[in-house]
């Protein structure tokens, strides 16, 4: 989502650029850049709400990840008696979003509903 956020920013700056080129060269373009603009700004802040969301979704999983990891590990360690206990050891959950942050399925009603798109998951809303 950061490689999006960052092209609608250039989108936006190069808009910006072309309409002071055209109000200095006064010619007509078939574009209407004040509402491109708009468009492209509306577009950010609902990626940037979107992150946010999948953000706070990670770091609860992340906060539950980390409890059930420390207490296998404590029933790991009460385990432990001089040998080498069996069975792998746990993972350490890792605190990143993961694509089942990304899903629709259990969001509030007062926040918006993403779509997954394309090869790289990215999260848009509708």
């Amino acid at each position: 989502m950061h490689k999006l956020e960052q092209q609608l920013e250039g989108e936006i700056d190069k808009l910006l650029d072309l309409a002071d080129r055209q109000d200095e060269q006064d010619q007509a373009i078939d574009l209407d850049i004040p509402e491109e603009i708009k468009r492209r700004e509306d577009r950010l802040a609902r990626i940037r709400a979107a992150r946010k969301v999948v953000e706070e979704r990670a770091s609860e999983r992340y906060k539950k990840e980390k409890e059930d990891y420390e207490q296998k590990m404590q029933k790991r360690q009460e385990k432990q008696t001089g040998k080498k206990t069996s069975g792998r050891a746990p993972k350490e959950p890792v605190n990143t979003p993961k694509k089942k942050d990304l899903l629709i399925g259990d969001m509030k009603k007062d926040q918006s509903e993403f779509v997954l798109k394309g090869k790289a998951g990215e999260a848009y809303l509708t």
